[in-house]
């Protein structure tokens, strides 16, 4: 498959020890046809539209000028670019070769510019924008022709720094140039249609009036030639001196005669030539100043034409800056609808964290009051713990009582047995501790409540004080069976109230 737009340049080179043929296009693609096959192997992609190729031998490079303003280097062994010359910024008119293996490339501001393709070293001639450089060729020595605009040639002697200038005697621009081979000769062509071989050594100026000068040697050549015959002849053809020299005088006479006719001729025609120079000046005059003006409407049309070519790659640039743009709007509109549904996303989860957000804070705050409460149940578990320690207390103090309280009956009973008429009174003092054991108990009761969480420990003490009781009931027994059998012929009331106290003491320390 070929091109897709026009071919502007053409190289032969050799890549692999095979010959090919480069193409550089408006596609912005070099192409190196197999000249065997006539098939391509390999597509050089660049940045721009490629003008002009040139092949290295010596570095097997190809030498490719893009529209950019900018020389690339490729190596043909690995196909990829391995310099960029970068210098001006003037459109690359013309590229070549030099014998020593050094790149030439001119610019629109007639710039020359001499690049080692390895150092990367330059040499520049000074800008003459007058010699548009449109087309450059390198001889086998130092010299380098460039075809200029104007329609003349400069011959640039890149080691002395010389250059000469060379007229092709036609005005129109020099679009392409060959060497013959004779290597002396140059093969120019313009943008007229016309094609003129000159020679780079000399070139031929003929003088304005060479033609008028061998006029004037000619018309006067004559008439001395007949003057001189015509003596020669009166001279010897007269045997007498008188005839001779009527003859002769006569004869000089007609020749005056026809040599002032002569003269009259020759200063009309003088004036005639005269009159024609003039014109001829005139009309020079009005043919250099046509030429001047169409040099000036051909440089107008050069000028337009590099401003087509121009706008053309700028509105190519511009196709390729709005399909860049038109890719990144795309990608753009694209990476928008994915914010967009990343927004969305996004907030459905901002709203899914401020949910949580609002039942973690509920639930902080119910935690708060758990919390709070907590530590109110806390507190009231203190105060309960500290109440039933008080309660405790009054439990431990009471049961000592008891224990004091048994030991006084026991000792009541002991005494009951040796006098039975302190009954009475050991009966009241009885009723009193009974009193006081019951207000006891109501306290008891009344602190029970608070006492809940102290309940196994005064359940042990409940169970030690009941171990208590028991002796105690055993004890009060003995002391009413010795009471009863001391005082059988006593009073039963009293009796009666003991037993009924017992009952109580025994209903208290079981509850």
């Amino acid at each position: 498959m070929g091109h897709t737009s026009a071919v502007l340049a053409l190289a032969v080179v050799r890549r692999r020890d095979t010959l090919y043929l480069a193409s550089g296009s408006q596609d912005k693609h070099i192409r190196l046809w197999d000249l065997r096959t006539l098939s391509c192997d390999a597509e050089l992609s660049g940045p721009d539209v490629v003008e002009f190729l040139v092949f290295l031998p010596e570095h097997n490079m190809l030498a490719a000028a893009y529209g950019d303003r900018v020389v690339r280097l490729w190596d043909l062994g690995t196909d990829a670019i391995v310099q960029e010359l970068r210098g001006g910024d003037a459109q690359i008119t013309g590229m070549a070769r030099r014998h020593d293996g050094r790149l030439v490339t001119g610019d629109a501001k007639g710039t020359l510019r001499v690049w080692d393709a390895l150092t990367l070293a330059r040499q520049d001639t000074e800008p003459d924008a007058a010699f548009r450089i449109f087309c450059l060729l390198a001889l086998p020595d130092s010299r380098v022709v460039a075809g200029c605009r104007n329609g003349r040639l400069r011959v640039f002697n890149l080691d002395t720094h010389e250059c000469e200038v060379i007229s092709t005697g036609l005005s129109g621009s020099v679009v392409c140039l060959a060497l013959l081979a004779d290597g002396r000769r140059v093969a120019a062509g313009f943008a007229e249609g016309q094609v003129k071989l000159l020679t780079i050594s000399s070139t031929p100026v003929l003088p304005e009036s060479g033609a008028q000068g061998a006029v004037d040697g000619a018309a006067v050549g004559a008439g001395m030639g007949s003057v001189g015959a015509g003596a020669g002849s009166g001279v010897s053809g007269s045997s007498s001196a008188a005839a001779a020299t009527a003859a002769a005088a006569q004869e000089a006479a007609a020749r005056q005669a026809e040599l002032d006719a002569a003269r009259v001729e020759v200063a009309a025609l003088q004036a005639q030539l005269a009159e024609a120079r003039s014109e001829t000046r005139d009309l020079s005059a009005e043919s250099a100043h046509y030429i001047s003006v169409a040099k000036a409407a051909d440089a107008e049309r050069l000028d337009a034409v590099a401003a087509v070519v121009d706008a053309a790659k700028v509105r190519a640039e511009l196709e390729r800056t709005v399909a860049v743009a038109k890719t990144m709007a795309e990608q753009s509109t694209r990476r928008i609808g994915e914010l967009v549904i990343a927004r969305a996303s996004l907030t459905a989860k901002v709203e899914e964290e401020r949910a949580r957000s609002s039942a973690l804070a509920s639930d902080v705050a119910a935690m708060r009051k758990e919390l709070a409460a907590a530590r109110k149940a806390r507190d009231s578990d203190a105060a309960h713990a500290s109440e039933a320690a008080a309660a405790r207390a009054r439990l431990e103090s009471e049961l000592r009582t008891a224990v004091a309280a048994k030991a006084t009956v026991d000792g009541r009973l002991a005494e009951a047995e040796r006098r039975a008429s302190d009954n009475g009174r050991m009966l009241e003092e009885a009723r009193v501790a009974q009193r006081r054991l019951e207000r006891e108990v109501s306290d008891a009761r009344r602190d029970r409540v608070k006492a809940d969480r102290d309940l196994a420990d005064a359940r042990k003490e409940v169970a030690a004080a009941q171990k208590t009781a028991a002796e105690a009931r055993a004890a009060t027994a003995s002391a009413t069976v010795a009471a009863a059998a001391a005082g059988a012929g006593a009073h039963m009331e009293p009796r009666m109230c003991l037993v009924c106290w017992e009952r109580e003491v025994d209903v208290a320390l079981q509850w």
